[in-house]
């Protein structure tokens, strides 16, 4: 008797509170520092790289000094 695979579902909650970090460090920090590293600069080049790094040093700042998971 052969069984019959039904496709599975499967859902991923995502909290409230990481999307506004998401949207808060990624979007809003990282444009602010684009800008005001393209005003100051002049090269785009440098600007991209710049906000780039800026937000993922301000994710590793966030991020718990233990190393354990969050809650």
């Amino acid at each position: 008797m052969e069984r019959i695979h039904q496709p599975k579902v499967i859902f991923i909650a995502i909290e409230k509170s990481t999307l506004q970090k998401i949207l808060l460090i990624d979007i809003i920090i990282g444009s602010g520092l684009y800008v005001i590293i393209k005003i100051i600069s002049s090269s785009l080049l440098i600007a991209t790289i710049g906000s780039m790094a800026g937000t993922e040093g301000i994710k590793t700042i966030q991020r718990p000094a233990s190393g354990g998971k969050r809650k």
